[in-house]
């Protein structure tokens, strides 16, 4: 007996104390695979909480001073829940329906693969010079539709904002024609429209010249900072009035 407890001291003494490392071993393992579930846990909330904004300039990023250009895409999360979703902003200036979609930027947006897509068009599409004619911007828009049921995304159409131009003292009707093709898509495919057209005109109709202070200088198409985050707050909220997905990450 004296010699067992002799070996076992000596085992002890030399680093083997077997019990001691196999709780040693049980707490690092633990440790290890609670650690892996919260990071698989915290990729797929990341993977699937994103939200994706397509369009033109007047829905682009830009970094320029709060006087210059900027779009309503690039603030819109500012009326989005921390840690709730992430706005990505893949918005082209100068850029048609068609052209976002075949110069590959619709493409990459999609490997983001969004919950929520937002896509406004036809600034550029009204542009005799580059755009394509109501029927074919129909077409492209129902194409985008037709993508985003495929990536069990929800989208959320919006009509573009008139320019700050007036007529007789009431504001522009230019893009009036491209704000009803996109909600005759919307409603054909069932997907919920920011009339965005009509919001921004009623503001027009109310504050007329004074939203000057709201565009980039000497510029009627372009917000500055603070006409892209009004833009942007008018879009959240009506977002969130007509879509339950948006509604759940909304501020």
């Amino acid at each position: 007996m004296q010699h067992v407890s002799s070996n076992k001291q000596s085992i002890t003494n030399c680093g083997f104390d077997i019990g001691g490392s196999m709780k040693l071993f049980q707490r690092s393992f633990l440790a290890l695979t609670l650690a892996s579930i919260s990071a698989i846990a915290s990729f797929s909330t990341f993977a699937q909480d994103k939200i994706v904004t397509v369009g033109d300039s007047t829905v682009s990023s830009y970094s320029g001073g709060s006087s210059e250009k900027h779009g309503w895409g690039q603030y819109l999360n500012q009326f989005v829940k921390s840690g709730s979703a992430k706005v990505i902003n893949y918005a082209k200036g100068g850029r048609t329906a068609e052209m976002f979609w075949k110069e590959g930027h619709w493409s990459r947006a999609q490997k983001e693969n969004p919950k929520i897509v937002f896509i406004q068009f036809g600034h550029n599409d009204s542009n005799p010079d580059k755009g394509t004619n109501l029927s074919e911007f129909k077409s492209y828009l129902r194409d985008y539709a037709a993508d985003c049921k495929d990536m069990k995304a929800t989208l959320i159409f919006v009509t573009p904002p008139r320019r700050l131009r007036f007529s007789n003292g009431k504001p522009s009707t230019e893009l009036s024609s491209w704000a009803a093709a996109i909600k005759e898509v919307a409603k054909e495919v069932g997907a919920p429209v920011v009339d965005l057209y009509t919001l921004w005109g009623n503001i027009m109709a109310k504050e007329g010249n004074g939203l000057k202070s709201h565009y980039a200088t000497g510029d009627t198409t372009h917000f500055n900072t603070k006409g892209a985050t009004r833009v942007a707050g008018i879009v959240a909220s009506e977002a969130k009035r007509l879509s339950p997905a948006f509604a759940k990450v909304a501020k």
